[in-house]
């Protein structure tokens, strides 16, 4: 049976908005390197940690009516609106359309589909095994060792196989967020023994999340990278519990979290208009109310969508 939790819903409609943020900083070069570090330290990690924690399932089910659902959820649209959107920009920019939706790592932007569902390929094997053992400790036990093993395996492959395979496979996404996820599953699995959605666990990952974001790391360094991933799964405890705290004080939040796998499908429409209709009021810099209107361009547009 689906359920929805008010505030996980709350922290996916601001991880959506970070999304699109992000993105305008990108698509039209604003070159906002604070706005890029602070975003980029939560906001594609929010989404698979959330997705992992409501993946995971005590009790048997029935895994091919699951996977049936995150295929028509996940892969029909990368079939379709992703192949459609990457025409669309293909024509724009003058861009081969084989290498932006298939050959690129990014997959046209669309990577975070196909990286879920991997992902969720993964919890149904591991699950599965873990399911043959009778009692609860060994079957929990199992499933996080099983977990460690495959995130080890992620990393070996992806740095075994060809450039142009890891490209194809989106193997480097794969490894970047698979932590994220495996977290999501994990604080699920131990839920009835520990409890993260309170007080104590806001402030203390506040502080840690902030203490390290004051470090100014390089996530392309090697211990860079290891303060991202620690960073990144600070930002989803201190997030959630955030929005646990506010409440119905952000209820348009909850909507734009219950729509926000169609927003990231068409969000990108709006970029490359911006991007190819108005070049040149990016060429000498971005304002701050230039961002605020744009933002707030979206959020109308949205509305008036989702409405």
């Amino acid at each position: 049976m689906k359920y929805r939790i008010g505030y996980f819903d709350s922290a996916k409609g601001f991880a959506i908005f970070s999304v699109v943020l992000a993105h305008l900083n990108t698509f039209l070069d604003w070159k906002n390197l604070l706005l890029s570090y602070v975003v980029h330290s939560y906001f594609m990690s929010l989404f698979f940690f959330i997705s992992g924690y409501f993946c995971y399932r005590e009790v048997p089910f029935l895994q091919f009516s699951f996977l049936k659902g995150k295929i028509k959820q996940l892969v029909i649209p990368y079939l379709t609106t992703c192949l459609l959107v990457c025409f669309f920009y293909s024509l724009l920019f003058q861009t081969n359309l084989l290498d932006r939706y298939l050959l690129d790592s990014s997959k046209g932007g669309y990577w975070f589909l196909l990286t879920l569902f991997t992902y969720y390929c993964f919890y149904l094997c591991v699950n599965r095994i873990a399911q043959l053992f009778k009692k609860e400790i060994q079957k929990k036990s199992i499933f996080v060792i099983l977990i460690i093993l495959l995130g080890v395996g992620i990393v070996f492959v992806t740095s075994s196989v060809s450039v142009q395979i890891s490209y194809l496979l989106s193997l480097p996404e794969l490894r970047r967020f698979f932590l994220s996820f495996s977290f999501g599953l994990i604080v699920s699995c131990f839920a009835s023994h520990f409890n993260v959605w309170n007080n104590k666990t806001t402030i203390l990952s506040g502080i840690l999340y902030f203490s390290i974001m004051l470090m100014n790391y390089d996530d392309k360094t090697c211990i860079g990278f290891v303060l991202w991933l620690t960073v990144s799964n600070l930002a989803c405890l201190f997030i959630i519990n955030i929005f646990r705290l506010l409440g119905d004080n952000v209820s348009r939040l909850r909507t734009y979290g219950n729509n926000s796998l169609g927003i990231y499908l068409y969000h990108y429409i709006f970029v490359y208009f911006l991007k190819y209709f108005l070049p040149s009021s990016w060429f000498y810099g971005t304002s701050t109310w230039d961002i605020i209107l744009i933002f707030l361009l979206f959020f109308i547009l949205s509305i008036i969508v989702l409405e």
